[in-house]
């Protein structure tokens, strides 16, 4: 009795200690990082009871935008009507470039434009909404409104803060690459936050599960082209500052923005050098705070809508 006691014990103990170390072996590797594999949302302060009236949780988005704030998703194309789709982040929610785009096109005939800009998201949130929701709005042509880190290292982890309550999301996907509520795998948002093992046992286990839907932004812009039946563009808004003024790692965002966008075979419009022709200061200014380089002010989205006018005008539409 003894012996099998000890025996127990030293299999429990074994155990123990292959999961402590292979915890702290993958300590050793960046891409299990909590912060490396999610995407956080934290609504508080006073834009608290804003995200709370306008946003939810979401088992395919991570966060989403409540059916009564997004009138987008239950608006009937009239006969007639050129419908453009605009996906983006806050710089597409909350800048008003496509409501002045839309102003420009209502003087050429029936254009309409629809804003399904969600705050937080980026490239891989755009190809899930596109194949969930965005095709059954009936465009006839699809913006991509990208920033600068829409692109590099987007995560299908989402972690959403809402109401002090946490919750992760692994959005899986269908064998046509559609989000499949059914198997969203539900993480336990302390263990995932907490343990590199359990990261790591999620990411293998996602990876078997997805379909053979590639990471590479090349073949999700190009995934996202097909679905469109080729009516898609990309819109490649800049840093507000001057090209020559950015540092490294935005140099890089840039460069690795354009190269892939390149790489996809999609059009696309760089507004960065239409902007790099005003002076630092004036760039400065079109900010929304000193501070926030990336969001554009009222006057600077009337500018780039102007911009995208011209060139829709020119090449797509």
């Amino acid at each position: 009795m003894r012996r099998a006691c000890l025996a127990v014990s030293m299999v429990i103990a074994g155990s123990a200690a292959g999961v402590f170390l292979t915890e702290a072996v993958l300590r050793f590797f960046p891409r299990y990082k909590f912060e490396n594999m999610v995407c956080m949302r934290t609504y508080s302060g006073d834009h608290h009871n804003w995200h709370k009236n306008h946003f939810r949780p979401s088992r395919v988005f991570g966060n989403e935008l409540k059916p009564a704030a997004d009138g987008a998703e239950y608006r009937k194309k009239e006969s007639g009507v050129y419908r453009l789709l605009v996906l983006g982040d806050s710089v597409t929610q909350f800048g008003r470039w496509p409501e002045y785009l839309e102003e420009h096109l209502k003087d050429d005939g029936k254009y309409e434009v629809l804003n399904a800009g969600v705050a937080g998201w980026n490239l891989y949130n755009y190809y899930l909404y596109l194949g969930h929701s965005g095709l059954k709005l009936d465009p006839d042509l699809v913006l991509i409104g990208m920033c600068l880190n829409d692109i590099p290292g987007w995560n299908i982890v989402e972690t959403v803060y809402m109401d002090g309550q946490k919750s992760c999301f692994y959005s899986l996907l269908d064998s046509r690459g559609r989000p499949d509520i059914e198997t969203t795998l539900k993480i336990n948002p302390v263990l995932f936050y907490r343990s590199y093992l359990y990261r790591f046992i999620i990411s293998a286990f996602v990876q078997n599960k997805r379909a053979g839907i590639d990471s590479d932004p090349v073949q999700v812009l190009k995934k996202m082209e097909m679905l469109s039946g080729g009516h898609m563009a990309a819109i490649i808004f800049p840093f507000l500052k001057p090209l020559e003024k950015y540092d490294a790692q935005e140099l890089d965002l840039y460069n690795q923005t354009l190269s892939k966008v390149r790489e996809a075979g999609i059009e696309y419009l760089d507004i960065t050098a239409a902007f790099n022709n005003y002076g630092e200061k004036e760039l400065a200014a079109f900010r929304i705070a000193p501070e926030d380089k990336t969001h554009f002010s009222d006057e600077a989205n009337r500018i780039k809508a102007d911009i995208i006018y011209r060139w829709l005008k020119e090449r797509m539409l």
